[in-house]
């Protein structure tokens, strides 16, 4: 469960809620390639600027001997006369303006880019402080055609979202031309492509999200919103010239809060990371966004690796989280994965579905948190809530859960066969200098044969083998040998009841006796007796698989939620309780 202050508990607990309900959506409309695309030219500048201009702002900036740049509110620091500890993000021109602030030679940025970019717009982070903003820039855009176009803009705010609509450019010049205050600089701290558009109010109609776990980690949870946007202004129409349809991408951010009007103050709690899924327009705008684990699970994981010794799944969990992509800030792992060890190797399977069967071994919870990161971490069997009955709109439903007779699996013993190394695989090869994949099975020590004769470059993983040829361009037989691995399955049967349905688990890293204790853990997770569904006054507070407490003493995880703002909050539960 979220955080959140007394006033916010004490709103949500009245019997009539008085509270206004609250939502924001973002939607990040940036070109995520262009980064990547675009090469900088910069003025001379008053020290080095080290960092490039598209990382994240630094946590502040110094104070100047210029005007309004001196200040003793915890805003502006000292400079340190050492070079190397000096904060060095933000770009500062040597040149400086004159008595009424204009540049008698305007310190410009020039941005060219390898492919052409057609943008929404262009935001740029001068500062935390007003000051850092200059009075005037001027935006220049030259497409593949040759035409320029140009844009003024006066008095932008120290981050400041430019909607200039920029079609097929390939350079992009940012020229300064008049600071607040004589004798200033130019300052820029960074330059994102594109615009983050934010609605709130009456202008989001509807806005459902949807999620579900499985309690025990059988199976990938599920998250997913779709909201409703005013189109009363067009600007999502495809046929108006100047509509921010045509920029939309599958993948792009967007970002959710939920919020509660407290008296004069508004409180808000982040409510996820989305990305963006489909979109359609008419009178309204809709979209369907997804959270990161169901991107994850459109890519493939194949670089599990068998090394004869055990391994941490905290440190294969982080193998397979940034072979995705994903930055050390992009995930949290509990520690508790570093005390479970397993020799197997993960198989071809989806980046999600891999780090799903690491939580199911790990007796552990697979979700992205209200932040955007992937983790993996224990569930909380602590009740964090009370529901009481005049939160419940109309008598839930209750039902009972098939009896769970028992739960059936096995783990696997891996041993080296004490013979010869065997072929794994047998091709046929052309010599080229691109990487071939090629499938096999698990063994030790692998090696690569060829006839006649040739020098192959080769990368092994448990299963997958890339191959390439860059010296030859004749074809060649080729043999892959190893050490292959004997496997034995050795049942586990953990018994709940005499009769009822029996649960059958399938998960390679279960691969030595203390599997046992997991299967427990399954049983009691998943043989809770009771189902109650109930629709509440929403409490956007709530996160899924939390353990909440019922106003008849019974205690249970939420296993579903569909939240709804449509100006109020409602939202439907799920919920498993024991008898």
């Amino acid at each position: 469960m979220y955080p959140v202050s007394e006033k916010w508990k004490q709103a949500c607990s009245q019997q009539i809620r008085q509270a206004q309900a609250l939502a924001k959506i973002e939607i990040g409309i940036f070109d995520e390639k262009a980064p990547q695309q675009a090469t900088f030219e910069l003025p001379e500048l008053l020290w080095e600027c080290e960092d490039t201009l598209l990382s994240p702002m630094a946590k502040g900036g110094y104070a100047a001997f210029e005007p309004k740049f001196f200040r003793l509110d915890g805003k502006q620091l000292l400079m340190p006369l050492e070079h190397s500890q000096r904060i060095s993000k933000k770009l500062i021109s040597k040149e400086v303006s004159g008595q009424d602030g204009v540049f008698l030679t305007p310190p410009t940025i020039k941005i060219c880019f390898s492919e052409e970019k057609s943008l929404v717009g262009i935001t740029l982070s001068f500062g935390r402080i007003a000051e850092e903003a200059p009075e005037t820039i001027c935006l220049t855009g030259k497409t593949t055609a040759g035409t320029v176009e140009q844009w003024e803009i006066q008095n932008p705010n120290p981050v400041h979202q430019a909607e200039i609509f920029l079609e097929s450019i390939v350079e992009l010049q940012i020229i300064f031309k008049k600071t607040k205050a004589p004798f200033g600089r130019a300052r820029l701290e960074r330059v994102q492509f594109g615009i983050g558009y934010e609605y709130t109010g009456a202008e989001i109609l509807e806005l459902n999200e949807m999620k579900s776990i499985s309690p025990a980690s059988l199976e990938l949870p599920r998250a997913e919103i779709d909201f409703t946007l005013n189109n009363h202004n067009g600007k999502f129409d495809a046929d108006r010239n100047q509509n921010i349809n045509k920029f939309l991408k599958q993948g792009q951010v967007v970002k959710l809060w939920y919020g509660m009007e407290l008296g004069n103050e508004m409180e808000w709690i982040p409510a996820g990371k989305w990305y963006l899924e489909s979109w359609s327009a008419n009178q309204t705008a809709r979209f369907t966004a997804t959270d990161r684990l169901i991107l994850l699970n459109k890519t493939t994981f194949e670089k599990g690796k068998y090394i004869w010794a055990w391994q941490k799944l905290y440190n294969v969990a982080k193998e397979i989280l940034q072979d995705a992509g994903l930055k050390e800030t992009e995930y949290r792992l509990d520690e508790g994965l570093k005390k479970v060890l397993t020799m197997a190797p993960i198989p071809i399977v989806s980046h999600a579905t891999a780090l799903q069967l690491i939580a199911n071994r790990s007796k552990m919870n697979l979700f992205v948190d209200r932040d955007g990161k992937i983790c993996l971490a224990p569930i909380n069997e602590t009740p964090v809530l009370l529901i009481d009955k005049h939160e419940v709109f109309e008598r839930p439903t209750v039902k009972r859960n098939p009896v769970l007779k028992q739960v059936d699996g096995f783990w696997i013993w891996r041993s080296r066969y004490t013979v010869s190394k065997k072929v794994l695989l047998q091709t046929r090869m052309r010599g080229r200098d691109e990487w071939v994949r090629v499938e096999h099975d698990i063994c030790l020590e692998p090696v690569i044969k060829t006839n006649p004769l040739t020098e192959v470059q080769a990368i092994h993983y448990a299963r997958v083998s890339y191959l390439k040829a860059p010296q030859s361009t004749t074809e060649f037989d080729l043999e892959l040998v190893g050490r292959k691995l004997a496997e034995v399955k050795y049942p586990i049967v953990v018994k709940k009841q005499k009769e009822g349905e029996i649960l059958t688990i399938e998960n390679p890293l279960f691969d030595n006796e203390n599997s046992q204790q997991v299967f427990e853990w399954v049983k009691s997770m998943c043989g809770r007796e009771l189902e109650y569904q109930m629709e509440i006054r929403g409490l956007p507070q709530l996160d899924i698989g939390d353990r909440i407490q019922l106003w008849n003493q019974k205690a249970g995880q939420i296993v579903e939620s569909k939240f709804t703002f449509s100006g109020v909050f409602r939202q439907e539960l799920k919920i498993w309780c024991e008898e």
